[in-house]
């Protein structure tokens, strides 16, 4: 399984440092293979570069190693793997839990939701959000999505005990759709796109992304 990871020289021989579920961990020299290619800067294009080698991957273990329900773990892995700190961000399998750690955390970048239908059904279903006004603030309805951001879903088809049904990390946004990269979409890691105006759009979560790790260089 070949795969974009973050590493850098260790002070064992004959191994690198690299990360695992967010914390430290290592890998033999002799799985690694340094990339040729400049290494993004900038956390969200590290996150779109490295994601290339997992489209199509069906299995949730390849993901920090967690089972069942994998899109919400997909989402923080690829986060994690790029150099993001996993308290910056939801590090959960549950989507609706994912949307309360944006909403309520100080270390977020916050949640906003794209219609008042979804934002009263979460604040209905979650005590942690019950101080927040039903209707739509300004900040929600002027929001425009950006690369990075977690987008949050509720299918049309969803059952009524359902308050999110699946999340993915936006790759671009225009005047009228955004695309995405999600994993468990169909049962693999896949890119999809949806209109701005879809209705199955409950939110958009903004992670706080960080600089670059220091000296850490990108290799498979």
């Amino acid at each position: 399984m070949n795969r974009l990871v973050l590493v850098k020289p260790s002070d064992v021989d004959g191994w690198y440092e690299t990360t695992h579920r967010g914390e430290r961990a290592y890998v033999m020299a002799d799985f690694i293979k340094e990339t040729k290619n400049p290494v993004p800067d900038n956390i969200v294009e590290r996150m779109l570069y490295m994601v290339q080698p997992e489209t199509g991957r069906s299995k949730s273990v390849y993901f920090n190693g967690y089972g069942g329900k994998w899109c919400h773990r997909f989402a923080d892995w690829l986060a994690m793997n790029a150099g993001m700190p996993k308290q910056l961000i939801p590090d959960t399998s549950n989507c609706g839990k994912g949307i309360v750690w944006f909403a309520t955390n100080e270390l977020s970048g916050g949640f906003y939701f794209a219609s008042m239908e979804h934002k009263s059904r979460l604040i209905r279903s979650y005590v942690n959000l019950r101080n927040q006004t039903e209707e739509l603030t300004e900040v929600e309805q002027a929001y425009t999505p950006s690369p990075g951001d977690y987008v949050y879903f509720r299918w049309k088809r969803a059952s009524r005990t359902v308050n999110v049904s699946h999340v993915g990390i936006v790759t671009a946004v225009d005047d009228t759709k955004i695309k995405t990269w999600e994993g468990n979409a169909g049962g693999k890691v896949d890119q999809r796109e949806y209109s701005l105006s879809d209705i199955q759009v409950v939110g958009f979560g903004h992670p706080n992304y960080m600089s670059d790790i220091s000296d850490s260089i990108l290799s498979v």
